[in-house]
């Protein structure tokens, strides 16, 4: 049976919901990101998920999330007495994604930026503590606000990957379906159902943008949290990524 990509988000949509319904994955999965010491832990293990992050990464990434939970959330679905979102998607593989179910799960990587001020402090105690431990060594404060800043664009490059799937989605269904309706051999009551559904796609395209517009907003609230806390922070110019976004960050705010 082939899966395509479509369904595969659909499926790590529901995968995601199941595991935030049962409480399993906490937001920047809090119990379970375990900061390397200096023994040379360099991995992270998100114990609930079962996903071992490689030292670099800060949050799984969407194929990870969907590697690791599609068989859980298969079994969790079939078991459940109420059809979720995925249900179908895990019974029919093919069937034609939404960009409605891209959009909710945008708005659930932006949960993480919200609790941007609690993660900071978490992480600076963290620090804090390993610091007592080696004695001094390093800066507590820039080693804490790396940590979260390269959490930060992790989550930043999920959403824009979302961002790109939703508009593909809608992009792809209002071209089927002008086709449909310029093609003068098609059935009039069929270009008359596509006329309609072609309206819906639009108003969904209208959503997309709608979402682009809150991203920026989004991004540059948690940029000024984190700024307020991390107020004298730049990444090193041999973190390339982190660089990156950190320069696009500041180029944003002129």
């Amino acid at each position: 049976m082939n899966v395509t990509i479509d369904s595969l988000l659909l499926d790590q949509l529901v995968a995601w919901r199941k595991l935030q319904a049962s409480d399993q994955l906490e937001l920047e999965l809090e119990h379970d990101v375990h900061v390397p010491d200096e023994s040379g832990d360099s991995d992270r293990t998100v114990a609930e998920a079962g996903v071992t992050v490689p030292s670099g990464s800060q949050v799984p990434s969407p194929q990870a999330l969907l590697n690791t939970f599609v068989v859980q959330a298969h079994s969790s679905t079939m078991a459940s007495k109420e059809p979720t979102l995925g249900s179908l998607a895990m019974q029919a593989p093919s069937l034609t994604p939404h960009a409605d179910s891209g959009l909710d799960l945008l708005r659930e990587y932006r949960r993480l930026d919200d609790t941007i001020v609690m993660r900071l402090n978490r992480t600076n105690a963290q620090f804090s503590d390993r610091e007592r431990e080696r004695k001094g060594k390093g800066n507590v404060q820039d080693e804490a606000c790396l940590y979260i800043w390269r959490s930060l664009i992790e989550n930043w490059k999920r959403r824009t990957e979302v961002v790109s799937y939703c508009v593909g989605v809608v992009d792809k269904a209002m071209d089927e379906k002008r086709q449909i309706i310029s093609d003068s051999s098609s059935d009039p009551a069929r270009q008359k159902a596509m006329q309609s559904a072609l309206s819906i796609d639009q108003v969904k395209a209208r959503q997309v943008h709608t979402e682009l517009a809150v991203e920026i907003i989004v991004r540059k609230r948690a940029l000024d949290a984190f700024q307020s806390r991390c107020k004298y922070f730049s990444p090193p110019m041999s973190d390339v990524e982190a660089r990156k976004w950190w320069d696009a960050a500041q180029q944003s705010k002129q």
